[in-house]
């Protein structure tokens, strides 16, 4: 699970422009990880909370020009209509994955621990990590709630428009802020989070199932500990 900025990939000086080098490097990774691999790039559409609509194929991502440019090399894309990932590998398991959830037991969270998925940050910081929400869900901290978003999904190759109810975890107030500095410092400290210096950027590795394991322990002795 690659969360990115494309001034990273940007740095490497080949006399080709951004996007040829990120579509240079996305090629580079899908050869690292091999047919049994999966790459999970996050491609979020927020939109859907409030157009209730979700085009699998032609909605652009929300999260950046990495993201959004790393959606179209892909081409491929799970369904969930605001947590939707790029995609490249062993995907069948990531792309059956539950539209109704976001975060919780049945979502892509889930699955991507259970594989013990490693989770990279191009130097886009640890509070970028979404996963740090499914560990809030699980540990149903009491600063977030559940809402429901219903609304039309359009699937590749259909024009078959599927109704969805999603179940958001989201924050009981605008002002509750995640801050998750200490949770970093605390992962470094076990040695469970490491970081690699590339030129003008630091890139973060840190395993999916060690995330959730401190996450949880922590937040059952502070429930509080990532506000």
């Amino acid at each position: 699970m690659m969360h990115g900025n494309l001034a990273v990939i940007n740095q490497i000086s080949d006399g080709k422009n951004a996007i040829s080098k990120l579509r240079l490097f996305i090629k580079a990774i899908k050869t690292a990880i091999g047919v049994e691999g999966v790459l999970l790039i996050p491609a979020f559409t927020y939109s859907f909370c409030k157009k209730r609509y979700f085009d699998v194929k032609n909605s652009e991502s929300e999260v950046g020009l990495f993201s959004e440019k790393s959606r179209e090399i892909l081409k491929l894309r799970t369904y969930h209509p605001i947590f939707s990932f790029s995609i490249a590998g062993k995907k069948k398991e990531y792309l059956n994955c539950s539209l109704n959830e976001c975060f919780g037991n049945k979502s892509i969270f889930k699955i991507f621990k259970k594989n013990n998925g490693k989770i990279i940050c191009l130097g886009s910081g640890f509070n970028t990590i979404t996963f740090l929400h499914h560990i809030e869900e699980i540990a149903q901290v009491k600063y977030r709630k559940y809402k429901f978003f219903q609304g039309n999904v359009k699937i590749y190759k259909s024009n078959l428009k599927k109704k969805v109810n999603v179940k958001y975890f989201v924050r009981k107030k605008k002002s509750i802020i995640n801050k998750f500095d200490k949770f970093e410092k605390f992962l470094v400290r076990k040695k469970k989070l490491s970081y690699i210096d590339y030129l003008r950027f630091r890139l973060i590795k840190v395993n999916s199932a060690n995330l959730f394991t401190q996450g949880i322990n922590l937040l059952k002795v502070k429930p509080k500990y990532f506000i």
